[in-house]
């Protein structure tokens, strides 16, 4: 869910005294989320249903993400965009249906503390120092973040710890996981 997403991106913003690693992993994942966007754009998510609030979502998006980072998004959208028909009217749009957030009852969603540890995980290097941790934990919780694209680079979310207040957690940026899990 690309609103889901963009308030977690929101929340992971680094302050301005942060140091240029943390701005860095926080730039590369709103180039994965503006990626993904475009490429569900692309392949014919309307985002209609993030557009209908009266801009509310392209402002919340470019305050978080910043105008240059955001533009290929407002691009794409602006393209997939209805345009006027043979009468110089709006085309009438069909409502969508609301996509099904139902999760199965016995499985709860996991929510993490304000200070559970994150480490962003975007080469081979990244992705060696944690694969020894995740084979040493009893249980990994994994979601993946594909914004309706199924298929191209997405962001791999993974846990790992004893519980929520012990939590460590990893970020797998897919654009470089070929090599890295190769």
């Amino acid at each position: 869910d690309f609103g889901t997403a963009l308030r977690w991106l929101s929340a992971m913003r680094p302050c301005e005294a942060a140091a240029p690693a943390t701005r860095a992993a926080f730039d590369g994942l709103v180039a994965v989320f503006v990626e993904v966007a475009v490429a569900a754009c692309n392949a014919g998510h309307s985002f209609k249903r993030y557009l209908k609030d009266d801009g509310a979502f392209l402002r919340e998006a470019t305050e978080v993400l910043g105008e240059v980072a955001l533009e290929p998004l407002l691009e794409a959208t602006a393209a997939a965009a209805p345009k006027k028909g043979p009468s110089g009217g709006e085309l009438a749009l069909v409502e969508a249906m609301p996509p099904l957030e139902a999760p199965p009852a016995e499985v709860p969603c996991l929510e993490l503390p304000g200070d559970a540890e994150v480490r962003w995980v975007g080469d081979a290097a990244g992705w060696s120092a944690v694969e020894a941790e995740l084979e040493a934990a009893a249980v990994v919780a994994v979601d993946t973040e594909w914004w309706g694209t199924g298929s191209g680079p997405a962001l791999v979310q993974l846990a790992i710890g004893a519980g929520l207040a012990s939590a460590r957690c990893f970020l797998l940026d897919t654009r470089g996981a070929p090599e890295a899990l190769g």
